[in-house]
């Protein structure tokens, strides 16, 4: 094996998985980072659409109190809420590009001051069409901006709970109604559509700015240009179908909560109730938003999916018939809120399933944009189907027609279901257990589950380096109380001069420490002198590199820090991954909530160095401590030391250990 690994040194290259997969990293951030980007998204979704939900509140008043007989203008009043819906959709391409290209921040804070500009130029318009302009096409666009990124830059931050983080941030559309509706109301009518107007402006602006603030994604690719768009997505089927899909459902989806009121006074049911039973189905569309994408999360986001379209079609074709009376009303709006508000949960994380995370928003702001035009047909051919000779009051034609729409995006959904079954039966044997087969999306599984090897090992470890002195710290975790903790370490020597801490699996620790000890006594007997830090870390970097290339080796779940004093350089601090990675670090961490630890570390290190080996032992120290939200005993931890005075590498014993803790704390 050794003589495999010696042939492919000379031509091993980087692979892509050299560090932590993007997946990973987001594990391994703070909660509260993950949790302020769901919230915001929340806010931002509510703010947008709630205020299109509310716009009819202003629409009655300004047809029954200001328009009142002018059926022209009233008529250019029924475009505004078409014009802020069709630019939900139709500005998706252009914001998602320029979100992964700019910024999701700087993109939604724009935006939020376009939607607040659009309200505070509405609420000085006289005239329905300059209605048009201010609240249907600037205030439209400024939607545009937030929506599609907003309602997918939490996918990135999520691995195992995408579906529960997408549901509740879209959830934010069915509570924006439900909170932004009745406001509208009691600000009109306690004083007028304009000031109305003009206070939710200053609420858009307040609010969505703070929110704006926390909209972000893990890592925004600086690579990428406004040039570089691939086109060739169009020419992808499965990309075809999953626009198609998305045309169907946006010309089908916003017609039952234009219609099914009339369908129900048409039917001896009051306008109260009617309103009762579209509160329903908003209060069902929020749940479901919610209930589906934790579902995705167990289920499968394609079935969950598949399986929401079809309900929402057997809602339309067999229950909106009979839903003549309060009973079957109830349960067509309990059935269509949920699955049709289901739906804005789970195509975002079919579109991440399908085609990966990484080019989320822009894939979604693409399908928006191309389903514009259903967005904008919807209603009118609706009304014309309705408006057809022999309807009556039975509403079976329009129930026909969003049934087929529904049903015809269920069988869009099958069939990329199905092309995904089959590409993951062919595929998935290869690349998820073959450590020489790359995914599709160019990632090494293997590679990336020896990373999570070693974060799932439970220790974290820490090595800072300073003017004059590198230290290496880590936990001492004695697993059994029947086991010698003398015999237990994550420290090792290497050579008089150089040392080490292992974190991850302790049987490819100790294999690992072996073959470095044999590298470097090779390498002294060779030329005749002790090898040098950077030059160990780099021979051990290109054999874990060769471990990647070969069917019949595994990787070593282990990742070594490597602490040393070099005659020319000074104090040394290296890292070398399973990936076959090295890098040298003025501080760094392996192991468990080591993304935290490197957090902290960027902030301490700021400035400057620590300026002796007493402060590097402190920073370690407090770095731990600040991670694991513990206070550590002697007999808690290990440390090792390589200083200028004395560049021997050193463990410190416990006494050690106690008196620099108990020097600490006094300073403290």
């Amino acid at each position: 094996m050794d003589t495999d690994i010696d042939d492919h040194l000379s031509t091993s290259t980087e692979i892509g998985s050299n560090k932590e997969s993007e997946a990973d990293k987001t594990k391994e951030f703070p909660r509260y980072t993950r949790y302020m980007v769901v919230a915001s998204c929340f806010v931002i979704q509510g703010l947008a659409c709630g205020v299109v939900h509310s716009w009819g509140v202003q629409q009655e008043y300004l047809a029954n109190n200001v328009y009142t007989g002018d059926t022209k203008k009233i008529e250019t009043l029924s475009y505004i809420g078409t014009l802020m819906f069709f630019s939900v959709y139709f500005w998706g391409m252009p914001a998602g590009w320029v979100a992964e290209v700019w910024s999701y921040r700087k993109l939604c804070f724009l935006g939020t001051l376009v939607m607040a500009l659009g309200e505070l130029l509405a609420s000085f318009s006289k005239e329905p069409w300059q209605l048009c302009i201010t609240q249907g096409i600037v205030f439209g666009i400024g939607i545009g901006m937030v929506f599609g990124p907003s309602s997918t830059a939490p996918a990135g931050w999520f691995t195992k709970r995408r579906g529960l983080a997408i549901g509740i941030t879209v959830a934010g559309v069915g509570v924006g109604g439900l909170v932004i509706a009745p406001l509208t109301e009691a600000l009109v009518r306690s004083t007028s559509v304009a000031w109305s107007q003009r206070i939710t402006a200053l609420y858009i602006l307040v609010l969505g700015t703070i929110s704006s603030y926390f909209v972000r994604v893990p890592k925004q690719d600086k690579t990428r240009s406004f040039n570089s768009f691939d086109w060739r997505a169009f020419y992808n089927r499965r990309f075809a179908v999953h626009t198609a899909m998305v045309f169907f459902v946006t010309a089908a989806y916003i017609v039952p909560y234009t219609y099914l009121p009339e369908f129900w006074v048409k039917h001896g049911i009051s306008s109260q109730n009617a309103s009762v039973l579209i509160a329903v189905a908003n209060v069902a569309s929020s749940v479901g938003r919610v209930a589906t994408g934790f579902a995705a999360d167990y289920i499968g986001v394609l079935n969950s999916l598949v399986l929401s379209l079809v309900v929402a079609a057997i809602s339309c074709l067999v229950i909106w018939p009979f839903a003549t009376n309060i009973g079957v009303g109830v349960v067509m709006a309990l059935f269509y809120g949920f699955t049709a508000g289901g739906y804005w949960s789970l195509a975002p994380l079919a579109a991440a399933k399908l085609f990966g995370v990484e080019k989320l928003t822009s894939n979604s702001g693409t399908f928006y944009t191309v389903s514009a035009i259903g967005a904008w047909l919807g209603n009118p051919v609706g009304n014309a189907i309705l408006n057809g000779p022999g309807h009556g009051t039975q509403f079976l034609g329009m129930s026909l027609y969003i049934g087929v729409l529904w049903f015809a995006s269920f069988l869009m959904a099958v069939v990329n279901r199905a092309s995904y079954s089959k590409r993951s039966r062919s595929a998935n044997a290869g690349y998820d257990r073959h450590i020489t087969i790359f995914s599709p999306e160019g990632r090494l599984f293997q590679v990336e589950y020896a990373f999570k090897a070693i974060s799932n090992a439970g220790m974290t470890s820490v090595g800072v380096r300073g003017k004059d002195s590198v230290v290496i710290a880590t936990q001492k975790k004695v697993p059994d109380k029947l086991i010698d903790a003398s015999t237990v370490t994550h420290i090792f020597q290497i050579t008089p001069y150089i040392g080490c801490v292992m974190t991850g699996l302790d049987p490819d620790a100790r294999n690992q420490v072996m073959r470095a000890r044999q590298e470097a006594a090779e390498f002294k007997y060779k030329h005749g002198y002790e090898m040098a830090p950077d030059m160990l870390a780099k021979r051990m970097a290109n054999i874990n590199q060769v471990y990647t290339q070969k069917a019949f080796m595994r990787p070593l779940g282990v990742s070594m820090i490597l602490i040393g004093w070099d005659i020319e350089r000074g104090p040394q601090l290296y890292k070398t991954d399973p990936a076959g990675y090295f890098a040298g670090f003025r501080a760094t961490v392996a192991g468990a909530k080591h993304q935290e630890a490197f957090n902290y570390l960027e902030k301490k290190l700021k400035n400057d160095e620590p300026a002796n080996v007493e402060d590097a032992i402190e920073l370690a120290v407090a770095t731990l401590s600040s991670v694991l939200s513990a206070n550590f005993k002697a007999q808690d931890l290990e440390i090792a030391v390589v200083t200028k005075d004395s560049p021997e590498f050193r463990v410190l014993t416990t006494e050690d250990i106690d008196g620099e803790l108990t020097r600490i704390a006094e300073k403290d």
